[in-house]
């Protein structure tokens, strides 16, 4: 039995390529996710893009139950593909840069989000993700 994994990011910000410049509404919610680097399509200042959750469900969604190393027994997972998300900014670049709000980072190469089903988990069997549940998204691949 394979075990996905799941990279835990309090708050996520997320440090890449920039995104697109075109089409990428403004937020109406409280912001989750900030996108910057090598990115063509952008919506806040820096060049970034911001995402409050309407605009991460509006990325679709996909589900995936497995077990971590952080949770008892197997859990369902949801939230949009990474890959959706670099396409819709426009992403570009060698690598991804991940920092959590506690400043913890992890890089890898951008070519393994293209090349992987790594879901921004936003929700899980309980609901939404919060902080004090380490989100309030998690990296989760099958």
């Amino acid at each position: 039995m394979k075990l996905g994994f799941a990279f835990l990011l309090t708050g996520l910000i997320f440090i890449m390529s920039p995104a697109r410049a075109d089409g990428l509404p403004a937020p109406s919610g409280e912001v989750i996710l900030y996108v910057h680097g090598d990115i063509e399509i952008t919506n806040g200042p820096g060049p970034a893009a911001m995402f409050d959750r309407r605009m991460f469900d509006d990325l679709g969604s996909q589900s995936i139950t497995t077990a971590t190393p952080f949770t008892d027994g197997k859990i369902t997972f949801e939230g949009p593909l990474m890959r959706d998300l670099l396409d819709a900014v426009l992403a570009s670049g060698e690598n991804v840069t991940l920092t959590a709000l506690d400043e913890y980072e992890v890089t890898f190469p951008i070519a393994d989000a293209w090349e992987h089903d790594f879901i921004l988990a936003i929700r899980d069997d309980q609901g939404l993700l919060s902080p004090d549940q380490f989100g309030p998204i998690w990296i989760v691949d099958r």
